[in-house]
């Protein structure tokens, strides 16, 4: 699985060979609404073999994914996964996203601009009267920053 930041999403943007394969989808944190998640994962795939015809080899990986229980059981709200022949790209998003299949000469990344508009860094200073801690977050992401004591 890949971290999604702007340089990725550069790299995907400048990719320009056909077949790119552009797999998109919302995901579910939950139950009962997870065990929906690989049947929709399965109906994509179909869709994407059916118009890649010759080239579906492209896809054993993620006919293997289809089957792995531990990916299904831990995902956010949203899973894009970007294949050709040279690369694949696994990204968990926090943001929801259409549940898309296409295969074309580059990879379909708009929905993927939503996730960096207003995501705009901030560190948060948090002080008690024991301890000062600093944080480094985003829209959908907070983390402790190790400091020097």
């Amino acid at each position: 699985m890949d971290i999604l930041n702007r340089k990725k999403l550069q790299e995907l943007a400048h990719n320009q060979q056909y077949p790119c394969v552009s797999l998109l989808m919302p995901t579910h944190r939950t139950a009962p609404d997870k065990n929906g998640d690989p049947i929709t994962f399965k109906n994509l795939l179909k869709d994407i073999k059916q118009a890649l015809g010759d080239e579906a080899e492209l896809l054993a990986p993620l006919e293997k994914l289809a089957e792995d229980r531990d990916f299904w059981n831990y995902q956010s709200y949203g899973l894009a996964i970007y294949i050709n022949p040279e690369r694949i790209n696994v990204f968990h998003v926090p943001i929801t996203l259409p549940a898309i299949a296409i295969v074309a000469d580059s990879f379909h990344i708009k929905p993927l601009y939503r996730y960096f508009q207003d995501n705009q860094s901030f560190q948060l200073l948090a002080i008690s009267q024991d301890d000062v801690k600093l944080y480094q977050g985003d829209r959908y992401h907070l983390e402790p920053v190790e400091t020097c004591r």
